[in-house]
């Protein structure tokens, strides 16, 4: 009985050479996953056809210089090219888009990120890597460079954190739930949830921003009425 039913499966199995491949549902199987793998791998050949300009279809015009790319790989990365791509707007066809009020290093910092997800942040660069992610709304840049100035928060540096300041409030929902917000000295905690300009959906994420900083703690406690 059990060398007739091996019999009857093999019969469903086509053959290359001595390798029987079975196509019976019964049989088991094994799901390959290498998805990770290959997003990276082809992210990499991605990249190395823009570094040679091959296969670009747009360049972005920054300070009179030239930045080649592919339309597919911005507006998957960048939500502010998909946007733009997918939307019929008058950009979708054009060979170049030029980018105002940004420079040159910046954008090609944030190019390569959306094609390596790799990123270089230093205190000389932060503040307009942060304003450039913000206009193409990476907000996971954002809230780097929000992590970044909350490490290095200091009276020399009243510029950028003047405008970490601003864009911690407009992105405070994402940038309060990073660890170093929890580090955030009791008076900068109280001045940023008290700002009247945070972009919050309702009063509740305030709130749970502020039990979140108080037990990150446990001296912090007595603290609680002059943050809720």
């Amino acid at each position: 009985m059990h060398t007739s039913n091996n019999s009857e499966r093999l019969e469903k199995c086509d053959r290359i050479g001595r390798i029987p491949l079975c196509t019976d549902d019964d049989y088991d199987f094994q799901k390959v996953d290498i998805l990770d793998e290959m997003y990276k791998k082809s992210y990499t050949i991605f990249n190395e056809l823009r570094s040679k300009c091959q296969l670009c279809d747009v360049a972005l015009v920054v300070e009179n210089r030239k930045l080649s790319a592919h339309k597919v790989i911005l507006a998957a990365t960048i939500p502010y090219f998909r946007g733009m791509f997918t939307l019929d707007l008058m950009e979708a066809n054009m060979k170049e888009i030029a980018i105002e009020d940004m420079n040159y290093e910046t954008v090609d910092a944030l190019l390569s990120f959306a094609y390596t997800g790799q990123l270089r942040i230093s205190t000389s660069n932060v503040q307009s890597i942060m304003m450039g992610a913000n206009f193409f709304q990476m907000l996971e840049v954002v809230q780097y460079c929000g992590t970044f100035l909350l490490t290095r928060l200091h009276p020399s540096n009243a510029l950028s954190i003047r405008e970490f300041c601003r864009m911690m409030c407009k992105h405070f929902s994402a940038i309060s739930k990073d660890d170093d917000f929890k580090k955030l000295p009791l008076e900068d905690t109280v001045e940023l949830l008290k700002n009247d300009n945070l972009y919050v959906d309702s009063e509740e994420q305030i709130f749970v921003a502020a039990m979140e900083w108080l037990r990150f703690e446990e001296s912090r406690h007595e603290n609680a009425e002059k943050l809720v």
